[in-house]
This record gives C-alpha cells, sequence and structure tokens, in this order.
C-alpha cells in the first residue's frame, strides 16, 4: 500500500527537480524538446534556482509516494 504525501519543494529536492525537468523537456526527441533552442549545463541551471529558495518565484508541490509497510 502507498500512501501519498503532498507538499512544497524544498532546496534538497532541487538536483533530483532539474533532473525531472531535463530529462522531459531537454531531450533529444519528443513534442516538449527545447534541445535546439536552449544549451545550458546542469551546474548554471542549479545554481538560480537555488538563489531563489524561498522567494515567490513559482509554487511547485511534490507528490511523494511512501511505501507503507505493513
Amino acid at each position: 500500500m502507498q500512501k501519498k504525501n503532498i507538499r512544497l519543494v524544498t532546496s534538497a529536492d532541487i538536483s533530483e527537480l532539474s533532473l525531472l525537468i531535463n530529462t522531459a523537456y531537454r531531450g533529444q526527441g519528443g513534442w516538449t524538446t527545447e534541445s535546439g533552442i536552449i544549451q545550458v549545463t546542469e551546474k548554471t541551471e542549479a545554481y538560480p534556482i537555488d538563489q531563489q529558495v524561498g522567494k515567490p518565484l513559482v509554487q511547485v508541490h511534490l507528490v511523494v509516494l511512501e511505501k507503507l509497510l505493513e
């Protein structure tokens, strides 16, 4: 059984969230790709996000599925 936990993203989530976004939008194919438009390294992408923690740029909710021990 899984428990769903919805929470705001914190600075501890930045690297995993960046990986998720890059995988979804910056891959080599698919209709959502930006690969031909934007070329940025992981390090430069994470830096501005980290500097904005606590500032209201956008509100992201993270759904965490936790397996419950029975």
